[in-house]
């Protein structure tokens, strides 16, 4: 599993450097600047998805994954390094999030608690996203999945937007509570169980 993790970081050596230039740009202008943390701690999340999804494309473009059967390599350690990867990106995204909040505390009044739990919704909410777009990216592939990729980015924005023009009042600080408290459980639940259905579905794709 370490290798096939080596590999993906190797081969995305630099977009990865891509990706930290584009954070550190968008941290200090929406962040240390505009004490906006809600919207940096979401952008970074989303980033993270598009290295599990650019290590894929990879892959599917030289053929990785029928050479890789060749070896003594599971289709359950394929599909579980691309998990691997989302995980570690997701987790060095909220990291970025909080190292720079607490950057952010010193020069506005904002607190880091509220950071904290901004940071841990953003990442819960891109593993719920991550496994339903995984299982579809195993199944049918990138250049097939692409509608959906499309959808999970948009169909949050447009839910977001469609809410907020409803005028419908502000819900219960108890239940944000709740939905805070259940939503890792929830987000945890749903990448273990995509995992389960990535492995099936992979061995549909290549038996």
């Amino acid at each position: 599993m370490s290798a096939l993790l080596y590999k993906d970081l190797r081969n995305l050596r630099r977009y990865i450097v891509q990706l930290l230039a584009i954070c550190l740009a968008f941290g200090l202008i929406f962040g240390i600047s505009n004490g906006n943390f809600y919207f940096v701690s979401g952008y970074a999340e989303m980033l993270s998805l598009m290295l599990v999804l650019n290590s894929m494309a990879y892959d599917e473009q030289c053929g990785w994954y029928r050479c890789a059967l060749t070896m003594p390599i599971s289709r359950k350690m394929l599909v579980g390094g691309k998990y691997l990867l989302g995980l570690i990106s997701v987790v060095g995204g909220m990291i970025y999030a909080l190292l720079l909040s607490a950057v952010g505390t010193i020069f506005f009044s904002t607190s880091f608690l509220e950071a904290l739990c901004a940071s841990g919704a953003s990442s819960c909410v891109a593993l719920i996203l991550m496994s339903v777009l995984l299982p579809a990216l195993f199944r049918y592939g990138t250049e097939k999945a692409r509608l959906l990729m499309v959808l999970i980015f948009l169909l949050p924005v447009l839910l977001v937007l469609l809410l907020s023009r409803l005028g419908l009042p502000a819900p219960d600080p108890s239940l944000l509570i709740a939905l805070l408290i259940a939503l890792p459980f929830v987000s945890v639940a749903m990448y273990l169980l995509s995992f389960l259905l990535s492995v099936r579905w992979f061995q549909i794709k290549l038996p």
